[in-house]
């Protein structure tokens, strides 16, 4: 008889070189959004607070 065969692959994920995290990301940009909630829409904050919005969104599209 045959015996069977258990082929297992490890794989290491290093992540402490990564500048923020996931969830570091997805936390800022919740608190970005209270932002926007809380400010006027246009004004200097608000545009800030948008773009790095966007800027954080992109950096988690990328770590996706």
């Amino acid at each position: 008889m045959a015996s069977n065969r258990e082929i297992v692959k490890a794989f290491k994920l290093e992540t402490k070189g990564s500048e923020v995290s996931v969830r570091a990301l997805r936390n800022e940009i919740a608190a970005l959004r209270d932002v926007l909630l809380n400010t006027e829409q246009g004004s200097e904050v608000y545009n800030a607070a948008v773009q790095q919005i966007k800027e954080n969104q992109d950096m988690l599209s990328q770590a996706m």
